[in-house]
């Protein structure tokens, strides 16, 4: 058990299918998060509200899509598969559920942050990913 405060933007699938693009870019692995992507986008599509952040994720999400679709359009549906469940797993071992994750802490946090426009969320988000600073979050796991 990891007795860690964790930032619940850190542990957003989303965040780990962004670097798994940028991997990919530069031809540091072969299969491309295509299938996965395009699932969350229709999740952002539904779930989020609507204002500036959540045109700026969609057109984040449909930009990697059409770039990826272009350059390989191989949907690599096994190792996508394979993928979730691991970071399903992760989340378990670090005592982290996936559902409250979604349903609690990622949802209190876009309500903390609901007036954010896309850069503001982009620096937090990737500030808070990168240096993981705990003076700075709000909504953590324990």
């Amino acid at each position: 058990m990891i007795k860690n405060k964790i930032h619940c933007q850190n542990l957003a699938y989303c965040r780990f299918l962004h670097i798994w693009c940028i991997l990919y870019f530069f031809n540091i692995i072969k299969s491309t998060p295509l299938i996965s992507l395009i699932i969350i986008s229709f999740l952002h599509l539904f779930s989020l509200e609507f204002n500036s952040k959540r045109l700026g994720i969609l057109l984040t999400d449909f930009i990697l899509i059409g770039i990826i679709a272009y350059s390989n359009n191989k949907l690599y549906i096994e190792i996508n598969i394979i993928l979730f469940l691991i970071y399903i797993k992760i989340l378990y071992l670090i005592n982290v559920n996936p559902i409250k994750l979604y349903t609690k802490y990622l949802k209190n946090d876009d309500k903390k942050f609901k007036d954010e426009n896309y850069f503001s969320y982009l620096k937090r988000i990737w500030f808070l990913f990168i240096f993981n600073n705990n003076n700075k979050t709000i909504y953590v796991i324990k």
